[in-house]
């Protein structure tokens, strides 16, 4: 009988992944270096925004934050999620 590994799609209480959320324009970045721990399910939720108010309080309702962008990265810094700030 095989024996099935526990991972993140399999394991149902997977534990959290710090994600780190960069402002970004054109070449321009504003690094996060502490970022978050959550789980991934919340990178594709509306739950995202909440967390971009929390970590950059301002950007979403400022005008000045217009042309620029949020990229959440992994630990080992890969772009997961791209989220424009209109």
């Amino acid at each position: 009988m095989a024996t099935m590994l526990a991972g993140p799609l399999t394991d149902p209480v997977a534990m959290p992944t710090r994600f780190h959320f960069h402002l970004v324009r054109g070449h321009e970045r504003i690094a996060d270096p502490t970022g978050i721990e959550l789980r991934d399910e919340v990178l594709t939720s509306p739950a995202v925004f909440d967390v971009v108010k929390k970590i950059w309080p301002g950007t979403a309702e400022s005008t000045e934050w217009l042309g620029w962008s949020i990229e959440v990265t992994d630990p080992e810094g890969r772009v997961v999620r791209t989220i424009m700030l209109l």
